[in-house]
């Protein structure tokens, strides 16, 4: 019995390879990439993918997880980009520059009053849903 710390488990009860590997392709590289980081083949990485759910699972995680910190990256630098935006449609040196300014700041409005309409039905119909079951129980 090896006692190697290839065998010991991580999170989720990944190897420590198999996690390194989920990073790999978590953050975009493929099979053949990640095969080269953990010392392992692709083949073996496909095999885990198809026999290990928990690596998938943890693919999936960690993905997620990524995703979180770029929306907030990108929330944090919202509000200087909008001002960015004014800028240039204000004082923008070029009317092309300008005009395409303004055309974001018309095109982000409407898209952001379209999301806030439609989250507000969802939510309605999500409070109404307890409601129907209730009368119909």
């Amino acid at each position: 019995m090896t006692n190697s710390s290839e065998n010991f488990r991580v999170k989720g009860g990944l190897t420590a390879r198999q996690e390194q590997a989920a990073l790999c392709i978590a953050t975009g590289n493929n099979y053949e990439v990640a095969g080269l980081a953990c010392r392992v083949t692709s083949r073996t990485i496909r095999s885990w993918m198809t026999n290990v759910p928990a690596f998938k699972a943890r693919i999936n995680e960690l993905r997620s997880e990524l995703t979180a910190a770029t929306l907030g990256r990108l929330l944090d630098n919202m509000s200087a980009a909008a001002t960015t935006l004014v800028d240039l449609c204000q004082n923008g040196k070029q009317e092309m520059t300008r005009l395409m300014a303004a055309k974001s700041i018309v095109d982000y409005a409407v898209r952001l009053r379209e999301h806030t309409e439609l989250a507000e039905r969802v939510a309605a119909l999500e409070a109404a849903q307890p409601q129907a079951r209730r009368r119909t129980a």
